[in-house]
């Protein structure tokens, strides 16, 4: 028999509380009484409960005024450390104050989510059940002086085994728990077992302890079980945002950008995918707020995601936010359409698209927008499609991958490559312990020719020949990333001594040399073809081609699942695995990143993948975009 929930006004401020009962025994049964506040009432007390509801199965039952309630185990867990023993304690708590059997009411009640929470007399955030380690670490941060003057190479092991553990709990993989510590009004207190901390300790403790994480691998977490966080820079954003939206400095900007929020949560999770959106729409300004879409659970997730696809396009006033529904691999979601992205789903593989940054400046914005005067986008609800212009800049006539698939292990390790100190002559076979290497290198060959025909087209054979030189095709083959940055990364990652000065490589000019220096079959290949030219000269210093060589390796480990494409007008590009042969490279006005369309026997276009690569990225908007037809796209 169900609880007989009184129904709320809906066109009131009225939500329910639950007041939990004292007892002095910790195993006593649950007993709770449901009353209910008014929102715009300022004398209203309650302490909302941020926590993660657990698994539905295996419920226990609390007493609600006579009433047998079943919630889960982690909430009924949570209400017996949140008793108290001799005073009732007023609580809201989402699983029981809204009637999720009342899909109106739920409608209602969850847009009222951050008000609720900011309204709060204080935000308990639960952890979980008793975690010795955890307890300890967090009753040793309550000291004052705790990590007083401690710098990252003497932060205490033991806390810092302590953060890690606490950093693993389910709440912080949560999409609703960002929001209802954010808007808290009052500083949260945290809890785990019987030890509680305020956030503002727990805040610090983590700052202070990223540092210990960086152990020169490009700010890696030095925790292979982490699954909801890859890097310090990443975990300081997310625990940072919190300090961030109080600060009025912050408040303006930040809440501005819907984009910046939907990016910092997507993939969180939620035991509803719609909730991905509603999760987070109390983080936006009300000027955003208004395109995206209000809670409502009689609404599917396809509507949910596409309306809000079109809030961002809407809020943004670009269509750039089409590069979140490309995904790699072939797992995507076929009842969403292609041009709408999962928000359920982390954002793009980091290796492949890390280096496209969507969310531009306001000057960058404007720019754009100069640009794009006859910006155009229209949803279309019943077909779930998208239509919007642009133009059509080739045919994809070659698609391969950039390492042979067959020189993976099933780890994703480089199964055929071992580490040598000195680069030995490479022979022209594929063949030896260099093969993967070699057909990387060749793979690169065959875009150079590609590329070679439309430079000479445009600007002459020497100029092509020049841009060869200066590596112009090995920066598309390494997607567009600062070059020194991997190479700083490379040289730890050998234990070679980071390379300084003026030999420190800046321009993609060094790799072409090396690999010309290394492998002379490449530059008799290039020869024979009539695309040589003299570049220049490569540093004698031994480190340098040390970083270079790690940089290279690296390069083919981080393209493992990469694809690059070639055009019958001449473009080369790099993609992923989806891109084939009759694909269609794209640029679609109001997107800042060029696009690989298949198209459909309806005439229509899927989205499949980005085109990647800066430098033609530039060359077809500048130049060629005027120059081919304009044309309206239909993307399903």
């Amino acid at each position: 028999m169900s609880y007989p929930y009184i129904p709320l006004d809906p066109d009131s401020t009225q939500i329910r509380t639950l007041t939990l009962e004292p007892s002095e025994v910790h195993d006593s049964k649950i007993r709770c009484s449901i009353g209910v506040v008014s929102l715009s009432d300022e004398n209203a007390q309650y302490e909302a409960l941020s926590y993660v509801w657990g698994a539905s199965k295996g419920t226990t039952p609390i007493t609600i005024d006579v009433h047998q309630f079943p919630v889960t185990r982690n909430l009924g867990t949570a209400l017996r450390y949140l008793r108290k023993p001799y005073e009732s304690r007023t609580l809201w708590v989402d699983a029981v104050c809204i009637n999720q059997n009342d899909v109106p009411e739920r409608n209602v009640q969850v847009r009222r989510m951050g008000e609720i929470y900011s309204r709060a007399t204080g935000v308990l955030v639960w952890l979980g059940d008793r975690d010795t380690e955890v307890e300890q670490t967090m009753a040793k941060l309550q000291a004052p002086d705790a990590l007083k003057d401690k710098r990252h190479d003497d932060f205490p092991e033991d806390i810092a085994k302590g953060i890690r553990k606490l950093l693993h709990k389910p709440w912080w993989h949560r999409v609703w728990t960002i929001q209802e510590l954010i808007l808290a009004t009052a500083n949260p207190l945290v809890g785990c077992g019987h030890t509680w901390l305020g956030w503002d300790r727990v805040e610090r403790a983590i700052l202070d302890y990223t540092t210990t994480m960086m152990d020169g691998k490009e700010g890696m977490i030095m925790d292979e079980n982490s699954s909801w966080v890859t890097t310090s820079h990443d975990l300081n954003r997310h625990i940072l945002l919190r300090r961030q939206w109080k600060e009025r400095e912050h408040l303006d900007r930040r809440r501005a950008t819907a984009s910046e929020i939907v990016e910092r949560t997507r993939g969180y999770q939620c035991t509803d995918r719609r909730d991905q959106v509603y999760g987070v729409r109390d983080l936006i300004c009300d000027e955003e707020k208004a395109f995206f879409p209000r809670p409502d659970y009689e609404r599917s997730v396809s509507q949910i995601y596409q309306e809000a696809m079109v809030a961002m396009f809407t809020s943004k006033k670009n269509l750039t936010f089409l590069i979140h529904a490309v995904q790699s691999g072939e797992d995507r979601d076929r009842t969403l359409p292609s041009w709408c992205a999962d928000f359920s789903q982390r954002i793009w593989d980091m290796g492949t698209y890390g280096n496209i940054n969507p969310f531009s400046s306001d000057d960058e914005e404007e720019e754009e927008a100069q640009k794009q005067k006859n910006l155009f986008y229209s949803h279309d609800p019943a077909t779930a499609s998208l239509k919007v212009k642009g133009s059509c800049l080739g045919n994809i006539i070659m698609a391969r991958p950039l390492v042979p698939n067959e020189a993976w292990n099933q780890d994703g390790v480089l199964a055929a490559f071992t580490f040598q100190d000195e680069i030995a002559l490479l022979p022209r076979e594929e063949t030896g312990k260099l093969w993967v290497f070699t057909h990387f290198v060749k793979e690169v060959l065959r875009m150079s020719a590609i590329a070679f025909k439309i430079w000479q087209s445009r600007f002459g054979a020497d100029k092509a020949k020049q841009r060869l030189a200066e590596g112009e095709v090995w920066k598309v083959a390494f997607g567009g990333h600062l070059l020194f940055t991997i190479v700083d990364a490379s040289c730890v990652r050998a234990g070679v001594e980071q390379v300084t000065g003026d030999d420190r490589p800046y321009e993609y000019w060094n790799v072409e040399s090396f690999i010309r220096e290394s492998c002379p079959w490449y530059t008799d290949t290039l020869k024979d073809m009539g695309m040589y030219q003299e570049g220049r000269g490569l540093s004698r210093n031994t480190t340098l081609r040390r970083a270079l060589w790690e940089t290279l390796l690296v390069m083919m480990q981080t393209n493992y699942d990469s694809w690059w494409s070639g055009t019958d007008s001449g473009y080369i590009t790099r993609a992923s695995r989806r891109v084939k042969e009759n694909d269609v490279l794209c640029v679609i006005f109001g997107c800042r990143q060029p696009i690989i369309l298949r198209p459909r026997d309806d005439g229509a276009h899927e989205l499949v993948c980005l085109a990647e690569s800066d430098e033609f990225h530039e060359d077809h908007y500048r130049t060629h975009l005027e120059e081919t037809a304009e044309k309206e796209l239909i993307l399903k």
